[in-house]
């Protein structure tokens, strides 16, 4: 049905209640907005398999949605506003059946963000949006259903600068690497992100496909566990080959490291709950909690035990010199691992023995330890946590700007924040455009990665914004910039009119740049590792529009970098061949 003057009359009665500015066209035209801030009672949108109660009080406006339970589910909606601007996102909610997950689609642009359990009516951040000039679109979506919606609230924002994070590990006793280590993290926090990527194999795959390698390959203890390994599980030489990576070429490598922790004791090992499923809530009876309470059980020494049998491993690490970005117990809120079944108190509880078992009992001290974010009151604690993770399953072109906002807020900026594992690639121009400067992100495994063009994958990885392998600096020597760092385009009177044309590219490639008056210039290209490959130009040319063509048939794919020089000044720019 069409809602429209019902729609126009109610939203200029809520302006005017609280005092905002808001001109009206009525006969079916969007609203025209010029207000700081915008209300909009979701109950005057047009709605598809979504129903309006009054049954719950607390609400604003004349009622609100529920029934969001169909996929077909839609509350669609228009707003006109009189030039673009940032705007902060609320949302009014209720969300009595536990945490969901909202779907809301703002002229194509999705947002995705976590509804936190209430039985009262709420309201929530949920990110930013860049709304532009004219008519702009929404459009709620079931994404997870079973909640209820009150109100959309929108007031004009801008971006704010990152925090500096903390600067101390929580282990004051950290190898030199490990501080080295989380100190280039902080050096290039906030300005740009390091690309990672699950498994060694679908990081060979990223080189494959885009000629650069992610700076962080990411790998899972899973295998380790005593109780697969008591089924037959064989993780080794999965270490082995982590610690081999870190070492191949000019480069070291950084590894992530993650344990889906099969439940020590109590599998379930039936069909749908086999053993190998262990690590779910679902697979396995198993009380972490009892075990926490009686450290002279049992079963709390079989949590011991498996802490342990990791433990051994990361051993293997710090044997070769090599810090490990440590994420175990994620995802605990959920409650979909045993690790959050009973509660953030266990939980919490769980994280702090297994941070003092491993480092001050193993005397592990090359660990960054990085908690991946539930809700705060999951949270061990800042002396607990070095770095907040997010672990978030998107829609291609997702500003993941409610995720930073869920993220970064609640922990007052202390702690860096990392995109710890994403179903899509995040788009570096978006990130950049709301301020929402993950560490770094890191794709998923297997189709997430294989289902994506490599055009997809090479925008993001060759993108800038974004630190590759090739990239880093020698960080473990605690050198923190590189070429891909200092890159930025000073102030000067030469106009680098575009990046090389095409890029990437397959063999040739055009550069084109432009001089103000007559200057000796030079152009050289340089390999990944700084070596020189070719001096394409080395003479004084006119003032004006100039060319220079790279044939690069003879060159491996990769990543290179040009480099024009004048006496006084001197620019790099990357490019990328892709056979």
């Amino acid at each position: 049905m069409n809602r429209k003057l019902p729609q126009i009359s109610h939203v200029l009665g809520n302006a005017l209640r609280r005092g905002a500015l808001i001109a009206v066209v009525i006969l079916g035209v969007p609203e025209v907005c010029f207000s700081q801030e915008v209300w909009y009672e979701l109950e005057n949108a047009t709605l598809q398999q979504i129903n309006i109660s009054k049954a719950v009080s607390g609400y604003s406006g004349t009622g609100y949605l529920t029934d969001i339970t169909s996929d077909k589910s839609k509350a669609t909606f228009e707003l006109s506003f009189d030039k673009s601007e940032l705007y902060a996102l609320y949302l009014g909610f209720r969300s009595p059946s536990g945490d969901k997950e909202f779907l809301l689609r703002i002229n194509g642009e999705v947002i995705k963000g976590r509804l936190p359990q209430t039985n009262s009516f709420s309201s929530i951040k949920i990110g930013k949006i860049a709304l532009k000039k004219g008519i702009n679109t929404f459009v709620f979506e079931k994404g997870w259903g079973w909640y209820e919606l009150d109100y959309l609230r929108m007031t004009r924002t801008k971006i704010q600068p990152i925090s500096t994070p903390e600067d101390k590990l929580i282990d004051t006793a950290a190898t030199a690497e490990t501080q080295h280590l989380f100190a280039f993290l902080r050096s290039v926090y906030g300005k740009k992100m390091l690309s990672a990527q699950q498994t060694l194999d679908d990081v060979h795959y990223i080189l494959n496909q885009t000629g650069v390698t992610p700076a962080i390959a990411n790998i899972d203890l899973m295998d380790y566990s005593p109780s697969r390994v008591a089924f037959g599980a064989h993780a080794a030489p999965l270490v082995e080959d982590a610690i081999s990576w870190t070492k191949q070429g000019e480069k070291t490598g950084i590894i992530g490291t993650s344990w889906h922790w099969n439940a020590p004791t109590y599998l379930i090992n039936t069909p749908d709950h086999e053993w190998w499923r262990g690590f779910y809530t679902h697979a396995t009876t198993f009380n972490f909690a009892d075990a926490l309470a009686d450290t002279g059980s049992d079963n709390f020494h079989l949590l011991l035990r498996d802490i342990d049998a990791i433990a051994i491993q990361l051993k293997k690490y710090q044997s070769a010199h090599i810090p490990i970005l440590w994420r175990p117990l994620h995802e605990a809120s959920g409650g979909w691992f045993w690790w959050g079944a009973q509660g953030p108190e266990a939980y919490k509880k769980l994280w702090k023995l297994m941070v003092t078992r491993l480092r001050d009992y193993h005397h592990l001290h090359n660990l960054i330890w990085v908690y991946t974010t539930g809700d705060k009151d999951w949270y061990p604690g800042d002396e607990w946590v070095d770095i907040i993770g997010h672990d978030i399953y998107s829609e291609k072109g997702s500003s993941f700007s409610s995720q930073w906002d869920e993220t970064l807020t609640p922990f007052n900026g202390h702690k860096m924040v990392a995109l710890t594992e994403s179903g899509t690639l995040p788009v570096p121009d978006v990130i950049e455009k709301y301020g929402t400067w993950w560490s770094w992100f890191s794709l998923w495994s297997g189709d997430f990665v294989r289902d994506l063009t490599q055009a997809e994958l090479t925008e993001v990885f060759t993108h800038p914004l974004v630190i590759n392998r090739e990239d880093l600096p020698d960080w473990e020597d605690g050198i923190y910039t590189s070429i891909k760092q200092n890159n930025k385009v000073e102030q000067s009177s030469y106009n680098i009119i575009a990046q090389n044309f095409p890029n990437p590219f397959n063999p040739s490639t055009v550069i084109s740049f432009t001089l103000p008056n007559a200057e000796h210039v030079r152009i050289l290209i340089f390999n990944s590792v700084g070596k020189k490959v070719a001096l394409l130009l080395n003479q004084r040319i006119s003032a004006g529009k100039h060319q220079v063509g790279w044939k690069a048939a003879d060159k491996s794919s990769g990543i290179y970098y040009y480099v024009i020089q004048t006496p006084t000044f001197s620019i790099t720019k990357k490019m990328v061949l892709i056979k």
